[in-house]
């Protein structure tokens, strides 16, 4: 019997360390999504400036249509997404990511 009450007696215990645990894997899971919105955003941002305010000037009509085939592309990636934010789901941020992937490598193809 004394077994069954020491176990009793560290149940608290554990009980606490779980609370903890389960506090520490909550701010965790904050800082990792925050940290994953500071990067797509920054990547969206770079991607804009390359794509908008960088924009070389191409030389005749070729470089002019070649322009307008990546403003169109990358046109067609952003409402080509489809997400639901209100939903919260994991796939949603994924194509999130490899849509600014997709308009990473796009604005690099510009330069």
């Amino acid at each position: 019997m004394v077994k069954g009450r020491s176990r009793q007696a560290a149940l608290p215990e554990l009980l606490k360390q779980v609370e903890i645990e389960l506090r520490h894997l909550r701010a965790l899971v904050k800082d990792v999504f925050r940290n994953c919105e500071a990067k797509v955003e920054a990547q969206i941002e770079q991607a804009a400036n390359d794509l908008l305010r960088s924009l070389p000037e191409a030389p005749g009509a070729a470089g002019m249509r070649r322009r307008e085939s990546l403003i169109k592309g990358a046109q067609r990636l952003i409402a080509e997404l489809r997400v639901k934010p209100e939903k919260g789901r994991y796939r949603d941020v994924k194509r999130i990511h490899l849509t600014a992937d997709a308009l990473t490598d796009l604005a690099a193809r510009m330069q």
